[in-house]
């Protein structure tokens, strides 16, 4: 046999309690808190009593207020003090127990909902118009699950339904509907929109469905959600923040699918307007072509009549620019030959003037002076005007016709 340490027996003690929640119901006693942080309180009966405790911030989060007299049903897990080795119960959630209570919470928690905005309308998504697959949350045992089925198949039977298995009532009811949500969302493929149903019943059967947790499920599905629970008397917190509220299981069925019949006779409906649309456009484009093509033979007709007068004016003008063209022609020839035997006439002029200018050019030229015997004199490259301008000693040089000399002057 082991031997344990006080402190090891609590331990796993303990660790054995905790396998196994627990749900209690009973007289509420003894509410207080310590520091603010947890509340403590003793469910009782007539020969016992159980303490419990949960943290504050727990209690605000299931939004039930606790006070003595009142019967509650706590969920959790037992455990034990480590200083003292007292016996308790951590609580995991509350569920108020009888009409009076149930309608309390139930107000309390609808405008803690209402206020956060949970059932704001602006925030509610349309329905797909043609769900391939509808995710189905609820009991199998449940009549609304048959009524459900069955109005889903005769209405649309393309549509693929995909059942999660949950309770809808006591506590496995709102931790199998949490988890069903979290289900679908974690494969938003795997449907299009999500029905949460069950039949009609008392307030405290229908209490999963007015729980914070499904309420939040519900409000934070990626997937538009339909929620029909019971009758058209039957409200739940959950159908106000759905997407679409149902009146009935039936309903909701209605509310995600289109009606086969209806959609047929839409659809002849639809092909024969459409008919009609058809024939009176047909009938009014045929008008609107057999005028345009008469519009358009007309108008061919006052163009080629245009053009068969501008084409024997053109003729005409033709003719007329070639008669003017050779007349032309025969002046330009005419003046052709004039300007060439007056040009003629001037340039054998001009030439004779050149020949004599030339001649009397070249008779004054330096060298036929030098030929008939004159000479050039030029000191240091200057030529020489006068004999005044030279001094003895100073060298000249003299240019002949047919060469140079150089001198030098004496006197």
């Amino acid at each position: 046999m082991k031997v344990y340490t006080p402190s090891e027996f609590i331990y796993a003690i303990r660790d054995v309690l905790h396998e196994y929640p627990v749900a209690i119901q009973g007289e509420v006693s003894d509410v207080h808190t310590n520091q603010g942080r947890l509340v403590f309180f003793e469910l009782k009966d007539e020969n016992s009593r159980v303490q419990c405790f949960l943290l504050m911030h727990e209690l605000a989060r299931i939004g039930i207020e606790l006070k003595d007299g009142e019967e509650i049903r706590v969920l959790g897990h037992p455990s034990l003090y480590v200083r003292s080795g007292g016996f308790h119960v951590k609580v995991k959630d509350i569920i108020p127990v009888g009409e009076g209570a149930l309608r309390r919470a139930f107000l309390a928690l609808k405008a803690k909902l209402e206020t956060e905005g949970l059932f704001d309308k602006s925030r509610k998504r349309a329905l797909p118009r043609f769900p391939e697959t509808i995710g189905l949350i609820t009991s199998s045992d449940a009549a609304a699950y048959t009524d459900v089925l069955r109005i889903l198949k005769n209405r649309y039977s393309p549509t693929r339904i995909l059942h999660y298995e949950t309770r809808v009532q006591g506590v496995e009811a709102v931790p199998q509907i949490v988890e069903a949500f979290e289900y679908f969302n974690a494969h938003p493929k795997a449907a299009d929109v999500l029905i949460l149903t069950r039949g009609g019943g008392s307030l405290e059967d229908l209490q999963a469905f007015n729980h914070e947790d499904v309420c939040r499920a519900v409000f934070s599905s990626r997937i538009p959600v339909v929620c029909g629970v019971g009758h058209e008397r039957d409200v739940t917190l959950a159908e106000l923040v759905a997407d679409r509220r149902a009146s009935t299981p039936s309903n909701a069925a209605e509310c995600v699918t289109p009606d086969s019949e209806e959609l047929r006779s839409a659809i002849d409906a639809t092909i024969q307007t459409i008919s009609h649309l058809l024939e009176a456009r047909i009938s009014t484009i045929s008008h609107e072509m057999r005028h345009s093509a008469q519009l358009l033979d007309d108008a061919f007709r006052l163009r080629r009549e245009g053009m068969a007068g501008l084409l024997g004016s053109f003729e005409m003008r033709t003719v007329q620019f070639c008669q003017r063209l050779a007349t032309l022609q025969q002046s330009a020839d005419f003046t052709a030959r004039t300007l060439v035997e007056r040009q003629s006439e001037r340039l054998n002029r001009e030439r004779t003037r050149l020949n004599h200018l030339t001649a009397l050019v070249q008779s004054l030229s330096p060298s036929q002076t030098l030929a008939r015997g004159y000479t050039i004199t030029r000191s240091a490259g200057k030529v020489v005007h006068t004999a005044v301008e030279l001094q003895p000693g100073t060298t000249l040089e003299t240019q002949f016709h047919d060469g140079r000399v150089e001198s030098r002057v004496e006197k």
